[in-house]
């Protein structure tokens, strides 16, 4: 490799950029785009880039000698390869591209016939060297991607099994909270029935204690019956119905008129933007926003009374509802939490609920594809965001 080495040099020294105007012209002429074998370049800096490969390639063989410039040969292709950027097909026709290259340089540097065939040699037996260095790399990739290919097939039928006993275990699950939670109302009925028989036949016949033993029970029943209730509102969410199309300001007016005594009783105001019409759930779009609308009520700030502002703002395809309160409010860390299962911030004596309403909510909003969050500042209120699609499948 010392003749071709000193031929290198010499072309790195004094030819490069007209060497690389060559080599992008018989680039021209094979079928290879030059976007695949310069794929970071733009037309305005194509030389300028192989002017760069080249003098990176020239100086590899300079410095480090046939086998290093060889195994640079092997990674670059390979990049190219695993890129996208080059075809199996290229890989010949480029080692060809570069050999021819060099060669058409040759009258350049020498003019002496021996020393001329010595440096065509060792070219020829360095681009021989690199097409079986590169071809044998190929084939142990291939044979790598086959298996790796039999096991992403195994591994993504495993997975669509495992979906599928998530998705049954799933059904099975809402159907037994369904059945649970429908079958329990009953017995717990009877005994808060009887409990009150019990207070008001026989309280003034007991003592302070039995009189206080029986109202914690009978408060256990009630709360016990919020929950069930609750747990059964939770397995209804993903109970299939067909969407169908919702006037948003007509499912308001009506969730408002359910809850007139509630809003009057705590002197609320409701103010609402146009809203839109979209596809959806209107039974589980109307609990959704009356659970907000109750619990922007009832965490309101003793000060002063209870506000809150509906608004919608249009973001491509989908509407961003915010439902704005002018209450207590609570600290930002405390976010992810308001929409767990019986997370509560509060305790019961002091704000009653089942601890779940904002779960319902979670699941009613990602039931339609959408998302909710919220902003909140400790004292003075908080926003619930929640994103709607206009059109959105069953």
């Amino acid at each position: 490799m010392k003749n071709l080495s000193g031929f290198l040099k010499f072309l790195k020294k004094h030819h490069l950029s007209s060497l690389a105007k060559e080599y992008s012209r018989q680039l021209q002429e094979t079928n290879i785009p030059v976007e695949r074998v310069i794929p970071e370049s733009i037309s305005e800096t194509v030389l300028a880039a192989i002017e760069a490969k080249l003098s990176a390639f020239l100086s590899i063989t300079i410095e480090k000698g046939s086998e290093d410039s060889l195994v640079h040969w092997q990674q670059a292709i390979k990049q190219g390869l695993e890129m996208h950027t080059l075809l199996i097909t290229d890989l010949v026709p480029l080692i060809n591209l570069y050999k021819k290259t060099l060669i058409s340089y040759l009258h350049f540097y020498t003019d002496k016939v021996n020393e001329a065939a010595c440096i065509t040699n060792e070219l020829l037996t360095y681009c021989e060297g690199a097409e079986v260095l590169v071809m044998n790399s190929l084939l142990k990739t291939q044979q790598n991607y086959q298996y790796t290919l039999g096991e992403w097939k195994r591994a993504e039928h495993k997975v669509i099994q495992l979906n599928r006993q998530l998705e049954n275990s799933r059904e099975e699950f809402e159907k037994f909270t369904y059945i649970a939670s429908h079958d329990l109302q009953e017995p717990l009925r009877i005994i808060s029935n009887y409990l009150g028989l019990l207070e008001s036949r026989y309280k003034d016949k007991l003592d302070k204690d039995a009189g206080e033993f029986i109202e914690y029970a009978i408060n256990g029943s009630t709360r016990m019956r919020e929950l069930i209730i609750s747990l059964l509102n939770y397995s209804r969410v993903n109970r299939f119905k067909p969407f169908s199309r919702i006037d948003c300001n007509a499912m308001l007016d009506e969730t408002l008129e359910n809850m007139d005594d509630f809003i009057s009783k705590n002197k609320a105001t409701i103010i609402s933007d146009e809203l839109p019409r979209i596809q959806g759930d209107k039974i589980l779009l109307s609990e959704l926003f009356q659970n907000l609308i109750g619990n922007a009520i009832k965490f309101r700030n003793d000060e002063k009374d209870p506000v809150v502002e509906i608004s919608v703002e249009r973001k491509e395809s989908r509407f961003l509802f915010a439902v704005k309160d002018n209450g207590i409010g609570f600290e930002q860390k405390y976010a992810p939490k308001v929409f767990e299962a019986f997370q509560r911030l509060h305790s019961r004596e002091k704000y009653e609920g089942s601890g779940i309403g904002l779960t319902i909510c979670k699941k009613i909003v990602e039931r339609h594809g959408g998302n909710i969050w919220v902003e909140s500042t400790n004292g003075e209120g908080s926003v619930f965001y929640f994103t709607l699609d206009e059109s959105i499948k069953n």
